[in-house]
């Protein structure tokens, strides 16, 4: 049987005088300041080959709103935030981050193959050993605390003594002078000095100091009386970066020194003095940077420019030096710089117009660590190492399998000459 049409709610406003059609109300507007509808994010990040990384970070910029991916590389979250363009970041420990602009408020987003790149400056790679090529100098210099020299065997707490103990350091016996790898006594400098450190903005940080030092030597031989005196003083200020970005670290810094030295001569008690002597004031300014340009690959340049007011001439000396990993225990180095040096103080206390010194270095080197040998005796060690990944990577659906592995794996003894017998290494992945 037919049900008839539902007419009389249609009918009942043309019957009745008054009842007048209505239109329909619209749709109540959300409450002003009520929060926008929840978005959820998920998706999976990968490294680049392809294989899931757990451990990320992962969040939606100037906000708190993110998550960690779990073994598989997965994660999903949901968000709040008001509809529109944000950056979604993935960070994690030595790889580069990543930020990928996300659209809020039209529906969930899924992101499902998000990729991260090794970072060029991870922990434990290449790191530049040609030191000596450094564009500041810093490294032409011992520095011995307080208690380095209370310390130093045979020092007997003398700051001479300890330098003295220093490896390439060596006394003329005629002379009683120091020389410090080879160099002439009069290259060799001692200095008091006194520094402070302070962290800057963005990054920055600031390192100065100040040192003075005297000489003062006076020598009777027979009737004849020399004396030497020397003093200078040294200011320095370096600002250095290292989160100037992830590949490369920035180091700039000025040196100032003045300088006064004066000689005496008298050939006997009655000749007369003849004094010698000269005020030298220089200044020198660089720029250093460390980069790491691959995995394998770093280096360093920079360049030093240095003016003397004595001589009035300008020096520009260009330094660089590369490494590159061949292995896990060795690495190539290749290094180039000039050097500048001033004259020595018994020519430029004559006031002959005298430039500087030069020299040019290149330098090849290769660097291994040899591996620690096995104990004496029979023993038995165990290792844990990663399984070796398939050609293809996995689908992300259940964990990787587990494998162990039983082997035997013989040691040369260093102790007898003769080899150990083989001890049972257990490899799970």
């Amino acid at each position: 049987m037919k049900r008839p049409l539902p007419l009389l709610p249609t009918l009942l406003p043309l019957l009745l005088p008054g009842a007048a059609p209505r239109a329909a109300a619209p749709p109540a507007a959300p409450p002003a300041g009520a929060p926008a509808a929840a978005t959820r994010l998920s998706g999976t990040v990968r490294d680049a080959a392809g294989w899931p990384l757990p451990g990320v970070n992962v969040f939606l910029k100037t906000t708190f709103d993110g998550a960690s991916t779990d073994s598989l590389g997965r994660f999903a979250f949901r968000t709040g935030h008001a509809a529109g363009v944000l950056p979604l970041v993935a960070t994690s420990v030595g790889y580069e981050p990543l930020e990928t602009p996300v659209a809020l408020g039209a529906g969930p987003v899924a992101l499902p193959n998000l990729r991260l790149r090794a970072g060029r400056a991870a922990l434990g790679d290449v790191v530049v050993t040609a030191g000596a090529f450094e564009a500041g100098d810093a490294r032409r210099g011992a520095a011995l605390t307080p208690l380095d020299v209370v310390t130093t065997a045979g020092a007997l707490g003398d700051a001479t003594g300890a330098l003295n103990a220093l490896p390439g350091t060596a006394r003329n016996p005629e002379s009683g002078q120091l020389f410090v790898r080879g160099g002439a006594a009069a290259e060799t400098k001692t200095y008091l000095d006194t520094t402070f450190r302070a962290p800057l903005r963005r990054g920055w940080g600031l390192n100065t100091g100040l040192a003075l030092s005297r000489d003062d030597n006076a020598v009777r031989p027979d009737s004849r009386a020399v004396r030497d005196l020397e003093q200078s003083a040294v200011a320095r200020l370096v600002l250095t970066n290292d989160s100037a970005a992830t590949w490369f670290n920035l180091k700039v810094g000025t040196e100032l020194l003045a300088q006064r030295y004066r000689q005496t001569y008298q050939a006997g008690p009655a000749a007369a003095v003849r004094r010698l002597g000269f005020d030298e004031r220089r200044a020198a300014a660089f720029a250093e940077s460390e980069l790491v340009l691959s995995r394998r690959l770093a280096g360093r340049a920079g360049p030093r420019g240095e003016y003397s007011g004595l001589r009035g001439r300008a020096s520009l000396a260009p330094r660089a030096a590369l490494a590159y990993q061949t292995g896990g225990h060795s690495q190539l180095t290749a290094a180039w710089g000039e050097f500048y040096q001033t004259p020595a103080n018994d020519l430029l206390r004559f006031g002959a117009p005298l430039g500087f010194e030069r020299a040019q270095h290149l330098l090849f080197g290769f660097f291994s660590a040899p591996r620690a040998c096995a104990p004496c005796g029979p023993s038995s060690t165990a290792r844990t190492t990663p399984a070796s990944p398939p050609t293809t990577p996995p689908t992300p659906t259940a964990p990787a399998p587990t494998r162990t592995v039983a082997a035997a794996t013989p040691r040369a003894s260093t102790c007898s000459g003769a080899t150990a017998p083989p001890c049972p290494t257990s490899t799970t992945g």
